[in-house]
């Protein structure tokens, strides 16, 4: 079955396997994906045609998930550890208002419980 990603520079498979089985890590380069796209909803509907696998955040497939349409590939409690790299950024020269400045706030006193996840 082929690999469907992200776009190249955004690759969720390379990057699952480089943080969370490193001995795959020289297989999994060797393995190009068969259609890339930058749009998490093609991704999805890619996969719901059955043309191959995918990374997918869980909240954009839930419904599917639910009715059975689509099944996880990884249940072991390894996979279901996937580490995720995040940045929050904003303009240079624009600063931030009480509410962004609130939300960055949660974000940094939260990351500990939501890396569990």
């Amino acid at each position: 079955m082929p690999l469907l990603d992200y776009a190249a520079q955004y690759s969720a498979y390379h990057q699952w396997v480089k943080k969370n089985d490193r001995q795959l890590l020289p297989q999994a380069q060797k393995k190009v994906p068969a259609i890339t796209t930058s749009n998490n909803l093609v991704l999805k509907q890619l996969v719901l045609q059955g043309l191959g696998f995918s990374f997918l955040h869980r909240e954009a497939i839930e419904a599917e998930l639910d009715i059975g349409e689509l099944v996880p590939l990884l249940n072991s409690p390894k996979a279901q550890n996937i580490y995720v790299e995040l940045e929050l950024v904003h303009k240079r020269k624009h600063a931030l208002g009480y509410v962004h400045q609130q939300f960055a706030r949660l974000l940094t006193e939260q990351k500990d419980s939501w890396m569990q996840l």
